[in-house]
């Protein structure tokens, strides 16, 4: 039940989702952990959103669990913030609509606050699912990111929405998510928490199922997502204040990202712009051209398995767009 001041906060924003959004809130009602409450954020869909919810709020036993706040479309870092804005709970955890939390990944998060009270993030793993909740692969990223510094957060990035919990007074203080870098705005917050030394914590275990959906992806969004990163890389390294350290990290930070975002591209079935992007990491590899070529077929060998597959080498090396970059580089 309820109590009057919940502990944490669920905050589910939500557009045109309602084939899974169902699944996500089940999940949280099915929570080990009682002393919570539920915002769904409905960031004006059109969908059958209203109707989902409406359902809760018509057989709950404890409706009260639940608050609906209906905006007008404004992207998911604006619904995020006015979940948060409306939150009660001194920790929050974010759901994405289409994610699932395990039984006790509220009970288990909640704990690690309990016996860090410095800590401000509590980071975890999570399975990667497919549009049928059949499971792909775990995501631990722990075993290669044992400690959760400025430098892992802006160099490796191992950051789910869905997996965090994190104190409601730290969001306070970075200013919350910024619109600008919708679809990246999460890894935005975290760098600024890290950034004001706000220290993190793993819970080694997987706390959330992440839906994977079909590969293909409009060339139009593959592209406006790659184009966000290496925006929130400028917006980052460009801060007049930062310390020489912390400017070190931006050629590794842009190497690491660019080859991921290439991987992705090819993931999605965008071979060429996969080229692109492999061809602008070259600034900013650590390595001769010859190793470099050598590191990005292991890191895309590696991507692959993470995502439940192998990387078919004989197609990959056949690619035209691989091919083509070779010869120029």
């Amino acid at each position: 039940m309820l109590s009057s001041s919940p502990r944490v906060s669920v905050i589910i924003p939500t557009y045109n989702g309602d084939r899974y959004l169902s699944q996500a809130i089940d999940s949280v009602l099915s929570q080990t952990y009682s002393n919570y409450e539920i915002i769904i954020v409905d960031d004006g869909s059109t969908d059958n959103t209203y109707r989902i919810v409406q359902h809760y709020f018509e057989t709950s036993q404890d409706p009260s669990l639940i608050r609906y706040i209906v905006q007008s479309n404004q992207g998911v870092a604006a619904a995020r913030n006015r979940g948060i804005q409306e939150a009660r709970g001194e920790l929050i955890a974010l759901l994405d609509q289409d994610d699932v939390f395990l039984p006790e990944k509220l009970a288990h998060q909640v704990a690690c606050f309990d016996y860090n009270l410095n800590v401000a993030i509590v980071n975890s793993g999570w399975c990667l699912i497919d549009q049928n909740n059949n499971k792909i692969s775990d995501i631990e990223p722990w075993h290669n990111l044992p400690n959760l510094t400025l430098e892992t957060w802006i160099t490796r990035t191992p950051i789910l929405p869905s997996a965090l919990m994190f104190r409601r007074e730290s969001w306070q203080q970075v200013g919350g998510f910024n619109s600008r870098f919708n679809g990246v705005d999460d890894v935005d917050f975290i760098w600024r928490l890290a950034l004001q030394g706000y220290s993190a914590i793993w819970l080694p275990e997987i706390t959330v199922n992440y839906r994977q959906h079909e590969q293909t992806v409009s060339n139009q969004k593959a592209r406006e997502r790659a184009n966000l990163i290496i925006a929130l890389h400028d917006h980052f390294f460009n801060q007049p204040n930062l310390s020489d350290e912390i400017r070190q990290l931006e050629k590794p930070a842009r190497y690491e990202t660019l080859t991921w975002m290439a991987w992705h591209l090819y993931h999605t079935n965008h071979p060429q712009q996969m080229a692109q992007f492999l061809q602008k990491s070259l600034l900013y590899t650590p390595y001769t051209v010859a190793i470099t070529i050598s590191d990005w077929v292991h890191r895309f060998i590696g991507y692959c398995r993470g995502y439940g597959y192998e990387l078919d080498l004989k197609n990959f090396y056949n690619l035209p767009e691989w091919k083509q970059l070779i010869a120029q580089i």
